[in-house]
């Protein structure tokens, strides 16, 4: 069953309930009510008999005269106390009750019932006996009861009457609730088809307006990466047709002999499968890190013994780069983090240093303790990068037109695949413009707590 038929429902039974129950509240209400009215009415219609009765007292001195005989009470009653219709009975010819003053019954039948109402009668001031009568249970017969069963008819008549306006106002908020879910379920459907330009209006301010602007986020953020998928396999093919070509052309022009085959050839063409090994490596990388698989082999090791070591071994590279390394820490930072990784993530800053900073330079490297983290500040000289380019830095493929040409043998990916390691071991990173004019790289990961030391050891 769909849900705007179960939602109908649902409303529906829900509705006839609360109409049923203020039906039976409504009755019982009325029928106490009236029940209450009518008792009062009848206790009014007592005076007359109370002052015969205590004329009746005053002048023979006790209650024989009254109470000689059931017949002579009732007659008494039926002088005294008249009901509205003379040819009927008063409801209380058979629930009255004569007592002395000392609640002592003499005459009546029910003095056994709590519910007694003892009115006092008095002479002079001094209480000579009590006249007591029960309450109706029930309408009496004559117009009263007539007047409570036609109300009766009119409650259940007017509860069957609203009950086609409940089911009216059900399906209304049905449809109100469920057209918004119908136009969400399409849109999805569209969404899922392919059509992620596809949005909602999201001028409700309830849940499905929380609904709907949730989709569009959704929609925009497939968009997005279908746009950016479409980017990258662009790029893609476009930097691999770079190094295919110049393999290409340097080998017809060997075939057409046109260029010698010799030690500067052959080398040629070693350093344009070396950059494209070196592009499909990288690629490589990153598919795997986006995708989760990239394998990590988590170790307690130093973060500055191994940006220590690393930076040793890029020694003669710095030299022939003619930039001066500069290099300051503040002694070990324990981290939990996979040694291989993370050599290979600071190999990539090196490698964008050495690639694009003017010779002749600098590098400025630390290492510092900040709160419950590593830091490691990266910063090179010119040429920089627009502080309009930082935020894309570590965008797949992208790079900064002026500096970074693909002349400089740069794939774009270096900076993308350090993002992604800092990531995957908790940590962050961040660019920047370098104090000293080129492009400032800032590193931050977790540093190693005893918990992770207890953690490991069991």
């Amino acid at each position: 069953m769909k849900l705007k038929y179960q939602l109908f429902l649902a409303l529906l039974t829900g509705g006839g309930i609360l109409i049923i129950l203020l039906a039976a509240i409504a009755d019982w209400s009325f029928n106490r009510g009236f029940l209450d009215y009518v008792n009062r009415l009848e206790r009014q219609r007592l005076a007359p008999l109370q002052t015969a009765l205590v004329e009746g007292y005053q002048r023979e001195g006790d209650w024989q005269w009254a109470t000689r005989s059931n017949k002579h009470w009732r007659a008494l009653i039926r002088e005294t106390v008249r009901s509205h219709n003379r040819r009927e009975r008063s409801p209380l010819d058979r629930s009255l009750l004569l007592a002395d003053a000392q609640k002592k019954v003499l005459i009546g039948r029910g003095s056994d019932r709590p519910a007694v109402n003892w009115s006092p009668l008095t002479l002079q001031g001094q209480v000579i006996g009590y006249l007591g009568d029960l309450p109706l249970q029930r309408a009496p017969p004559g117009l009263d009861r007539v007047f409570a069963e036609r109300q009766r008819r009119n409650f259940i008549f007017a509860s069957l009457a609203l009950l086609p306006l409940s089911a009216l106002m059900a399906w209304i908020l049905t449809k109100r609730i469920v057209r918004p879910l119908d136009t969400l379920n399409a849109a999805i459907a569209r969404i899922g088809d392919g059509e992620f330009s596809e949005r909602l209006p999201a001028t409700r301010g309830d849940e499905l307006g929380d609904l709907s602007r949730q989709v569009n986020r959704l929609a925009a953020a497939l968009e997005s990466n279908l746009q950016a998928r479409q980017r990258w396999l662009a790029e893609i093919s476009h930097e691999l047709r770079t190094p295919v070509a110049v393999l290409q052309a340097e080998l017809e022009a060997m075939q057409d002999g046109i260029t010698p085959i010799d030690q500067d050839t052959l080398s040629s063409l070693h350093s344009e499968t070396t950059r494209l090994t070196r592009l499909i490596d990288d690629l490589r990388d990153l598919t795997l890190s986006d995708a989760g698989a990239l394998d990590y082999h988590i170790e307690r090791l130093d973060l500055t013994t191994l940006v220590t070591q690393t930076l040793e071994q890029a020694h003669t590279r710095l030299n022939d780069a003619q930039l001066e390394l500069t290099l300051r820490d503040q002694g070990p930072l324990m981290i939990d983090a996979d040694a291989q990784r993370l050599s290979q993530l600071i190999n990539n800053l090196l490698q964008n240093s050495l690639r694009y900073t003017d010779a002749g330079g600098s590098l400025d490297v630390s290492l510092e303790r900040r709160d419950n983290e590593a830091r490691l500040f990266w910063a090179d000289s010119a040429p920089g990068v627009p502080a309009s380019d930082l935020p894309r830095l570590f965008d797949p493929l992208f790079r900064v037109d002026a500096s970074r040409r693909r002349a400089s043998g740069g794939s774009g990916l270096g900076l993308a695949i350090v993002g992604k390691i800092a990531e995957a071991h908790g940590g962050r990173v961040s660019a920047e413009q370098s104090p000293l004019g080129g492009l400032a790289i800032e590193l931050s990961v977790p540093l190693a707590t005893d918990r992770a030391i207890e953690t490991e050891s069991t």
